[in-house]
């Protein structure tokens, strides 16, 4: 599996874990408040995993941003007419620092 892989299926089970984390009691039958337990329960496990593994395949190797990753950062800048040059300055800035770091 790619790390990129990875890091999607650990946000994913990261962010199922912390909503199975947030409910108001007095909404919600207790069966319910049960299973988001169960479910919480078993998030941790390959969150863990998930996390060692990518560990392992990033130790000493340069990782750069996804796409998603520089969408977060754009922000609405990404719907601007300077899109295409926020996204070469974001490819320019990961050259130089791969660059300083290998």
């Amino acid at each position: 599996m790619s790390i990129y892989a990875m890091e999607k299926a650990l946000k994913a089970l990261e962010e199922i874990y912390a909503g199975c984390g947030y409910f108001i009691e007095e909404k919600f039958h207790e069966d319910a408040m049960d299973l988001a337990g169960f479910v919480r329960k078993d998030c941790i496990e390959p969150i863990k995993v998930l996390n060692q593994a990518i560990q392992q395949q990033t130790d000493g190797k340069w990782v750069g941003l996804t796409d998603d990753e520089i969408k977060e950062i754009i922000g609405p800048w990404g719907d601007t007419p300077i899109k295409g040059y926020t996204r070469q300055l974001f490819d320019k800035i990961e050259a130089k620092l791969k660059e300083k770091n290998t």
